[in-house]
């Protein structure tokens, strides 16, 4: 979705450029536009790395804006709240080359269990294994059922010891100096879970997304 997303950026750049300037502007142009207009929002993002993306993009391949801060000014700059919105409105329409993927992937990864399980009936399971338990995670010992099953993963200290589930209010401090220091994803019910550490969801596996001031007054300041 950042390729859309960076092109529909670039569209609209070379639409602003020319009402403006009365001329039609260049890769190189818009990508100044959108790096000014980046700068403008304090965001400090180079012409030369969107050209290089938009490159990536025109050329059908894989683009990853690795920056949150990046991603969040060219929804504000598409008339978006943020990226949650820009791709509810903008639903994927999956190639055959992804329906087919998708299909193999369920096989890959039941290999890969099996793999990992029969691994462990042969050797010492003597290493660290955590589980989800109410609202973090606990250490466990190895059960081969529970590992087929993704009810247990290996120990990582930092989400063993940081990662929790929260409940938070409007009073609830979200950020310090900027940084969220609260992270969301939806849980298998669709609801959002809210958790004081970046990582993945314990039960559905996608990744945390940093805590918006969008989703702070949609979903917990309106629900309060």
């Amino acid at each position: 979705m950042h390729k859309k997303l960076l092109t529909d950026a670039f569209k609209k750049a070379k639409n602003l450029f020319a009402t403006k300037h009365g001329i039609d502007a260049s890769e190189s142009q818009c990508a100044e536009f959108l790096s000014e207009m980046l700068e403008e929002k304090k965001i400090v993002y180079t012409g030369r790395s969107l050209k290089n993306h938009y490159n990536k993009a025109k050329n059908n391949k894989s683009v990853v804006l690795k920056q949150e801060k990046v991603v969040q000014g060219l929804c504000e700059f598409l008339s978006y709240h943020d990226f949650e919105d820009f791709k509810t409105k903008n639903p994927e329409t999956k190639s055959i080359r992804e329906i087919k993927k998708n299909k193999i992937l369920p096989i890959l990864i039941a290999g890969v269990i099996i793999i990992v399980v029969a691994s462990f009936l042969y050797f010492p399971k003597k290493d660290c294994w955590m589980q989800w338990q109410n609202e973090e995670y606990i250490k466990v010992n190895f059960n081969a059922k529970k590992l087929s099953q993704r009810k247990i993963v290996y120990c990582n200290e930092d989400i063993l010891q940081n990662l929790k589930q929260i409940h938070p209010t409007c009073n609830t401090t979200f950020f310090i100096k900027n940084e969220p220091i609260v992270w969301y994803s939806k849980n298998p019910a669709g609801n959002y879970d809210y958790f004081t550490y970046y990582g993945k969801h314990p039960l559905t596996g996608k990744t945390l997304k940093p805590i918006t001031k969008y989703i702070i007054a949609k979903y917990i300041c309106n629900k309060n």
